[in-house]
């Protein structure tokens, strides 16, 4: 056998296992035929490599770093990792900020909740759309048959207090102080020095004051008072301006008249002068009353 550089052992060939000449292998792997004693059969050879084929770590592997466990999870790979991870990355890409959701292709994709909102849904515990059906809008109305726990109160004194009152201060055995007001413009006629504001306060109610003012310029001055059409007046004002914007803010005399009036009761304007009026000016009034509401009676 001549001499030659041993490169893999599959290059080892034409050796009878019979054949006792010895195979000395130098340090730089090149190998010769002698007789000495420091030699090794190809047989041996063979079996040596073997095993040190068999007994490779992968620490042994590159710089040492990955495992024999890490190594062992190769097993079962059919394509190069890196492009795989690659096009897995690409379907899980998104903004961030945003909520997320699984699409029946195993990737995500990013809807328009933000994870602000997302959170609201903390603490919720049951159906949303279902509780707020539920509840009422903001703006509704109510039936008599909805309005419960009043039985203090007739239907009527409820339907009452309901329809037209503002202000309620609840007395004990159904009596009660209730307060309102009413509001009106009147127009002035020509050819009459006179013009009626229809503010129509209820009969038997006790009048705490009013609030008046021009809307539109009169063609003269003008006094104001409360007027029953029977025996109840009373003076609100006198000589107040022609002057759109002119005010008057007057609380009821109760010494000058505590007559509660039996009679409704609205605000006559009179032309200071006595002279008619022009068909052009307009006053406005707010008239504010209470009433008093009876007990019921004993054993109802």
């Amino acid at each position: 056998m001549a001499n030659k550089r041993i490169v893999e052992l599959s290059e080892v060939t034409n050796v009878d296992d019979k054949d006792h000449r010895f195979i000395a292998i130098d340090g730089d792997g090149n190998g010769s035929s002698t007789n000495t004693t420091d030699k090794i059969t190809i047989d041996n050879l063979r079996k040596k490599i073997q095993a040190l084929l068999d007994t490779i770590d992968a620490s042994q592997i590159a710089d040492g770093s990955v495992s024999n466990e890490e190594f062992q999870r190769l097993n079962g790979v059919t394509s190069a990792i890196q492009t795989q991870l690659d096009a897995k990355i690409g379907k899980m890409q998104a903004n961030g900020g945003q909520a997320v959701i699984s699409k029946s292709d195993g990737s995500i994709e990013e809807t328009q909740v933000s994870s602000t909102e997302l959170n609201y849904l903390s603490g919720v515990t049951s159906g949303i759309q279902g509780q707020l059906n539920n509840k009422s809008n903001t703006n509704h109305t109510h039936t008599e048959a909805d309005i419960t726990n009043l039985d203090k109160y007739s239907q009527a004194e409820v339907n009452s207090l309901i329809s037209s009152h503002k202000m309620q201060i609840p007395g004990e055995e159904g009596g009660k102080l209730a307060g309102d007001f009413v509001s009106a413009v009147g127009q002035s006629s020509a050819l009459s020095n006179t013009f009626t504001i229809n503010v129509n306060v209820p009969a038997g109610c006790f009048i705490i004051g009013c609030n008046l003012r021009v809307d539109v310029e009169l063609n003269r001055n003008w006094d104001a008072k409360y007027d029953d059409g029977g025996t109840f007046t009373q003076t609100i004002a006198t000589n107040q301006s022609k002057s759109q914007n002119t005010k008057v803010d007057k609380m009821y005399d109760i010494h000058s008249d505590s007559n509660i009036p039996t009679n409704e009761v609205d605000i006559k304007i009179t032309s200071n002068d006595g002279n008619a009026f022009d068909n052009n000016g307009k006053i406005r009034a707010i008239v504010y009353y209470i009433k008093l509401f009876s007990m019921g009676n004993v054993g109802a």
